[in-house]
């Protein structure tokens, strides 16, 4: 049984494929959810919603 569970995020296709794979050779205790090339699409698949606030510099 896979005790964690990882999203990967890279922008470079050939890299997803790669990082999969050393995770599944060397780490098999973590198991890949899903993978994209993209944060926005990342947040988009896993369904989170980011809340930004304004900010204020202290140094003013």
């Amino acid at each position: 049984m896979k005790s964690l569970k990882a999203v990967i995020v890279d922008d470079e296709v050939d890299s997803l494929g790669v990082l999969e794979a050393t995770l599944a050779r060397y780490c098999p205790e973590i198991g890949t959810i899903s993978s994209f090339n993209d944060a926005y699409t990342a947040l988009q698949g896993m369904q989170v919603t980011v809340v930004t606030a304004p900010y204020r510099s202290t140094f003013s």
